[in-house]
């Protein structure tokens, strides 16, 4: 929830209302490829676990290697596809009053790609059964993004938001990965 959801209360208070829903436009149409990211990776996950019960290491390993590759690059091919149409997405489907909503769509696509990422990264957590790690290393993201909405929204408003996002599901994705 932290992760998710504490950059619009602090839009909400540093920032008008505007601001508030012009970013919320913004997340919400960024993760629409997440929706798409999300359904592949469930429809993955007992592939994944069946690969890792019944082939051998060396033939298991191959095997998820090829698999992620392919995830990885639709998902990296989605969110620039997404990126790219951005301005257009928002123009179509919505008023003037929120174009500004696509200069913050790449920056919270980018944070899509490190969720999609980190999900693949779960997998292994929970073949492993690390799960206590994981909650420790979501506390640790969740402290850091508050310190970076608390230090980037006064100064670079919605944007500041997104790149407070952008930066969090990195450094998660990056610890939970080493």
């Amino acid at each position: 929830w932290i992760m998710n959801l504490s950059d619009r209360i602090f839009i909400e208070r540093y920032l008008s209302l505007a601001d508030l829903g012009v970013y919320s436009l913004a997340y919400k149409m960024s993760s629409i490829p997440l929706l798409l990211i999300s359904s592949v990776i469930i429809a993955y996950k007992p592939i994944f676990f069946n690969i890792c019960k019944s082939y051998d290491s060396i033939t298991g390993k191959k095997t998820i290697y090829r698999y992620n590759n392919i995830f990885i690059i639709t998902i990296i091919f989605i969110v620039f596809v997404f990126s790219l149409f951005a301005r257009e997405i928002i123009y179509i489907f919505f008023s003037e009053l929120y174009i500004k909503a696509y200069i913050v769509m790449p920056f919270i696509l980018v944070a899509n790609l490190f969720i999609g990422l980190d999900s693949l990264v779960a997998l292994f957590f929970e073949q492993s059964k690390k799960m206590k790690q994981t909650m420790y290393l979501a506390f640790i993201a969740a402290i850091l993004n508050l310190i970076l909405n608390y230090l980037l929204i006064p100064k670079f408003g919605i944007i500041g938001a997104a790149l407070s996002t952008t930066v969090t599901f990195f450094v998660y994705f990056v610890l939970k990965y080493f």
